[in-house]
């Protein structure tokens, strides 16, 4: 992150400040923070009614394809994690269509299916953070 940048989005107050509060800390003082903030995510998703036809603020996405673009973050981000395990080359995401692809289709499944895709991504997620050796972060 450079400098301020990483703090100055006027739409996340609080995730502004909850970013230049984390960018220096060690994994085991992050580690309850993302179990704090995953679980209250799975709270949120268990409350919405019809992610499908509900906007969100991202223009153009409802939040079905909110849900679909966080669990394949996830799996984004455990690519990372692989890379940085292993010390070779593996992209976030296969290709940029691939991604948009994996999200609009994600977007179509049944608000169930939604909800326990976010969940197991989360949990693979966590998974492989605990398994993440020291030197490699």
């Amino acid at each position: 992150m450079q400098g301020d940048a990483a703090c100055d989005n006027e739409h996340l107050p609080c995730l502004r400040s909850r970013t230049c509060e984390v960018q220096d800390m060690q994994y085991d003082e992050i580690r309850p923070l993302i179990a704090d903030a995953t679980a209250r995510l799975n709270r949120a998703v268990e409350t919405l009614d019809d992610p499908h036809h509900t906007a969100s603020l991202l223009p153009g996405w409802s939040q079905a394809h909110v849900l679909a673009h966080l669990a394949r973050n996830a799996d984004g981000m455990r690519n990372l994690f692989l890379a940085a395990r292993s010390g070779r080359f593996v992209g976030m995401y296969a290709s940029a269509e691939l991604r948009e692809a994996d999200i609009m289709t994600g977007a179509t499944r049944p608000a169930e299916l939604l909800a326990l895709d976010v969940g197991v991504a989360a949990e693979r997620l966590a998974i492989d953070l605990d398994a993440m050796p020291e030197q490699a972060w």
